[in-house]
């Protein structure tokens, strides 16, 4: 009795625990595939050095190949961990081998670096990872593969390599427990019963009748969007897809999906200390496909999986490393549908090729221009085995099958003319779709016999509209359409033919008109007077903010009021911008503040380039007139950083313009 006793009150909870989870998912609302599961927090710890076998300065030593490895101590972790990945020093290997209990021992497992994963040089989210910005570990070395081991709570590691830091003491662990090993059986329990309720375990892959594959949400898998660092960049055009490995483990089930995937997430955004996860795509072994860098399935959203060919290209990664053995056929057909859709969607033959200009990779300088397969292997692009030996020679196999496929999709019904576009930059063109400037010529190319006439309306608002005009015989002109009178956006043409035999056909071509994108911020007030009445001119467009009059003659000027603002970030500005491109950057100072030599002593950086350093403003700057500093700019990524430095006060900005000019040529 008392041993039954005893165990009534567990039983009792363990009862209740299910019950609760049972109610609890029959009364949320039904979200399906789309209700977003319970999942732990993903834990992670740093171990910094295991100490060698033996205790510190031991010589004992291994025969790893043909190399001397050094062996660490049997570490019992801080933590359970399901995922781990290593800082090594530069030019040391390193495997390890895990253990749940301390006796019994995995094999040795070896540890691969990413050869080229990453954003490309030079854009804000490098700089960022360069900086340390969010690094689990700033220690130097060279960051490996995180490696799924499913659950662990010891490590032993051995280290080959010249040079006294190939030592287990100069390695740094980052362990991450993805999978909430450190809940207990209980809130397993729990978590398990209410997303099995709620339908909110991984969907099984399905094709959808607009030839998308099913796929994951970033919500259904349980990233956690805190993580993220600032919003995500776009391409402007996509011309290819890069095929990856994730070079982790094949161990994992298919309920273990999900965990793999935080874990890469965090390793991703903790340890290398990118904005987000790498690869627009991961697919696991089992077919399953997942939304990878938040941004949207459908935009060109800009990753770093490939540094230095991110821009114009999307990432797909099969969870696993295929070095020795082919991903599962599920996988390989998951490519395949994915592949198909994103190429289709975005007009990509899958059997063609394309020139992608590098911005420094692993294995192709700067500005070097290289032609790729629209799906190329990243190895293509970086020094790097990834995807892996045993996968890269299916790469033709699989475009073909893509090509198969995306043959099948459904296709638009063509139009039954179209409406082309010239301007003194460009040759004919079709308008749909185009961003336009500037003053352009539009017409409809219908030669067909027996046409009567052609109405155009630009931007209709109803059917019932009036054309604009109204052209009786060839050539059917809408005619010159000056774009600087309309606003900066979205516009249509429609155009409507009639025939002699009574039928008509009509045709709208969207376009985008961009004369003269401008953004303003305003770090200071309106227009002052000094005690003289005199009025300090500054930009009457720039209404916030609060300013204040120094009535103090400075040395060597003859002005007396000097326009202070006190509302510029020393910090600087992160500017959004549509997308990458060159830009005008403008600095209003509506501050004159001098050193007793009479300049002012004032540093500006734009994207990192400076764009003012020392400024004479005695010679430069009249007693009524504000100074300003007009510099291009190329930008990267969709976002422009601006900072200033100054060693006499505060910086004298009372606005910023950001302008964006026309495209080179």
């Amino acid at each position: 009795m008392p041993l039954l006793a005893s165990r009534q009150p567990s039983l009792l909870r363990i009862a209740a625990v299910m019950l609760t989870a049972m109610v609890i998912a029959v009364l949320l609302p039904a979200g399906g595939a789309n209700a977003a599961p319970t999942v732990p927090d993903v834990v992670g710890r740093n171990l910094q050095g295991l100490p060698s076998a033996d205790g510190p300065g031991s010589d004992r030593q291994l025969q790893r190949g043909g190399d001397i490895a050094r062996v660490s101590q049997q570490v019992r972790t801080p933590i359970r961990f399901s995922m781990v990945g290593f800082t090594v020093p530069p030019g040391a290997q390193l495997d390890f081998r895990t253990s749940v209990d301390g006796v019994r021992w995995t094999s040795w497992q070896q540890t691969t670096t990413d050869g080229g994963d990453g954003p490309d040089p030079g854009s804000a989210e490098a700089r960022q990872a360069d900086q340390g910005a969010g690094h689990a570990s700033r220690a130097p070395g060279v960051i490996t593969a995180a490696m799924w081991v499913g659950d662990a709570s010891y490590l032993q590691t051995r280290v080959a390599g010249e040079g006294r830091r190939a030592i287990p003491e100069q390695v740094v662990a980052h362990l991450i427990d993805s999978g909430g090993l450190g809940r207990s059986a209980l809130d397993k329990t729990a978590d398990a019963l209410g997303a099995a309720w709620r339908g909110a375990t991984t969907p099984a892959p399905a094709q959808a009748a607009s030839g998308r594959p099913a796929i994951v949400s970033r919500q259904q898998w349980g990233a956690d969007e805190s993580w993220r660092r600032y919003g995500p960049s776009y391409s402007s055009t996509l011309k290819a897809g890069i095929l990856h490995h994730t070079a982790g483990s094949n161990t994992y089930t298919r309920e273990q999906s999900p965990a793999v995937l935080r874990g890469d997430y965090y390793y991703h955004t903790k340890v290398n200390g990118w904005s987000d996860l790498g690869y627009n795509y991961v697919i696991d072994r089992y077919g399953t496909v997942y939304e990878g860098r938040y941004g949207g399935i459908t935009q060109n959203v800009l990753g770093a999986h490939s540094g230095g060919f991110n821009t114009s290209t999307f990432g797909v990664s099969i969870m696993g490393n295929f070095s020795d053995g082919l991903p599962p056929k599920a996988a390989r057909d998951a490519v395949v549908r994915l592949v198909a859709w994103r190429q289709h969607l975005a007009g990509i033959d899958p059997l063609g090729t394309t020139v992608l200009t590098s911005a420094g990779s692993s294995r192709y300088s700067a500005g070097v221009q290289v032609r790729l397969n629209t799906l190329a292997g990243h190895r293509d692009v970086s020094a790097t085995a990834c995807p892996g030996d045993a996968l890269y020679p299916q790469m033709s196999s699989l475009r073909q099958r893509i090509a198969d496929r995306e043959a099948q999709f459904a296709k638009p019904a063509p139009a039954p003319f179209k409406l082309l576009m010239a301007s003194r930059d460009t040759g004919t063109l079709s308008l749909q779709g185009k961003t336009v400037r500037g003053k352009i010529f539009v017409w409809a190319d219908q030669r067909a016999a027996g046409t009567r006439q052609v109405a155009f309306w630009l931007d209709r608002r109803s059917p019932a509209a009036a054309p604009q005009r109204v052209a009786q015989s060839q050539p059917y002109n809408f005619g010159r359409l000056d774009t600087r009178a309309l606003t900066d956006g979205g516009h249509t043409i429609t155009a409507r033919v009639r025939r002699s035999d009574g039928t008509a056909a009509e045709v709208t071509a969207s376009f985008q008109v961009q004369n003269r994108f401008t953004v303003r911020i305003d770090t200071g007030g309106g227009a002052h007077k000094d005690r003289y009445s005199r009025k300090w001119s500054a930009d009457s467009r720039y209404l916030q903010g609060t300013a204040h009059v120094v009535n103090s003659r400075i040395a060597g000027t003859r002005i007396d009021g000097v326009y202070r603002s006190r509302r510029v970030d020393p910090r600087g500005y992160r500017i959004r911008v549509p997308r990458p491109g060159r830009y005008e950057v403008r600095l209003h100072f509506a501050e004159l503040y001098y050193t007793r030599a009479g300049q002012r002593v004032f540093g500006a950086l734009a994207e990192g380039r400076r764009v003012l350093g020392k400024l004479d403003l005695v010679a430069e700057v009249g007693p009524l007139t504000a100074h300003r500093v007009i510099a291009p700019v190329a930008v990267d990524d969709r976002y422009l950083n601006l900072h200033f430095s100054a060693s006499v006060g505060a910086a004298a900005v009372n606005a910023i313009e950001v302008i964006k000019l026309p495209a080179a040529g």
